[in-house]
């Protein structure tokens, strides 16, 4: 049929071309772009910081088990625990008899339990024992026992004194060079073989003008004081070897 006078035909629009597919060959050609640009945008993040080879590591924490978290909870208790019962005490012993030293005290307290430390005071100048010493047992509860089986303790007619040290009270180097032998330095010895060694002229000498200067401010005195007495001295011994 004619269309009609005052109407316009409408005519249809072809429809918008779809893209041909492509080629297998071009497929296989845009895949290793792809990966190219991957590696790229890789290294591009590494150097920026933003990707780092800790991203492996932290994705395996986040894979690990309860079990494996609940194991690493025990093992640690056990070490708490561990560090508990290896707490140590230290114990203060004073009134020590002479002779009770470092290899006696150790042979002593090793009976209550295992010793770690030990510290007899000892004088700097002649070595000897002051009379207290410091002792540290590995175990707190074993100091606490020796500390009450031990104070008013007679040991070679003396009274013991023991206390338990709190470990806050405990200085770092009180245990500094305690297993350090103190020679004991026998000054009354060496004063003697001194007293008695052999004397040179000139010492002699020295020693008769000290005793005559002493005795003459001897005589002094005793003039001062009114006292007229008359003795002979080392001035005439001294002058006997003059002569």
């Amino acid at each position: 049929m004619a269309p009609k006078k005052g109407t316009k035909s409408k005519r249809k629009r072809p429809l918008a071309e779809q893209p041909k597919a492509k080629k297998g060959s071009d497929v296989e050609k845009q895949e290793p772009k792809d990966e190219e640009q991957k590696q790229q945008l890789e290294e591009e993040l590494l150097k920026l910081g933003k990707l780092g080879p800790l991203q492996g590591i932290e994705e395996l924490k986040e894979k690990r088990t309860e079990e494996q978290r609940k194991k690493e909870a025990e093992a640690k208790d056990v070490d708490d625990d561990f560090k508990i019962a290896k707490k140590t005490g230290v114990i203060y012993l004073g009134h020590i008899p002479h002779g009770f030293y470092e290899a006696q005290m150790k042979g002593f307290f090793s009976q209550f339990g295992t010793v770690a430390n030990l510290r007899l005071s000892r004088s700097k100048k002649t070595g000897r024992s002051k009379g207290y010493a410091f002792i540290q047992f590995e175990s707190e509860e074993v100091a606490k026992i020796v500390q009450k089986t031990m104070h008013k303790y007679i040991l070679c007619d003396k009274v013991l004194e023991c206390s338990y040290v709190e470990p806050e009270k405990v200085h770092e180097r009180m245990f500094f060079n305690d297993n350090k032998r103190q020679k004991v330095v026998p000054w009354r010895k060496i004063d003697m073989i001194k007293h008695n060694s052999e004397r040179t002229k000139e010492k002699k000498k020295q020693r008769a003008v000290k005793l005559v200067r002493l005795e003459s401010k001897k005589r002094k005195k005793l003039k001062n004081l009114g006292i007229d007495y008359d003795f002979p001295g080392y001035k005439r011994d001294v002058e006997k070897t003059t002569v």
